[in-house]
């Protein structure tokens, strides 16, 4: 992945905030910026709905070699694992 990932969306408060995914030495980085807000927050724990938006933008620049494999595997994990913690059906 030679570009950062980024987009809008919304929590269920109906805040606005942006995402930006960061890929460096083999691991993805979520960053977050709330509406208003100056910096980044690098903390906040990844919910559902973003973990689920990241895996289709790389479902979607996997077969325009955007991706590699191995980072669509990795992204497929990051939504398995959190389905598993939080016992969500996979």
């Amino acid at each position: 992945m030679s570009r950062d990932i980024n987009w809008k969306t919304t929590d269920e408060d109906g805040n606005k905030y942006q995402v930006r995914v960061h890929y460096f030495g083999g691991a993805f980085k979520f960053q977050f910026k709330e509406a208003g807000a100056e910096d980044w927050d690098y903390k906040r724990p990844i919910s559902l709905h973003d973990l689920e938006t990241f895996l289709e933008t790389i479902q979607r620049r996997y077969p325009r070699r955007q991706a590699t494999h191995d980072q669509l595997i990795m992204a497929q994990n990051l939504l398995k694992d959190y389905k598993r913690k939080h016992g969500l059906p996979l």
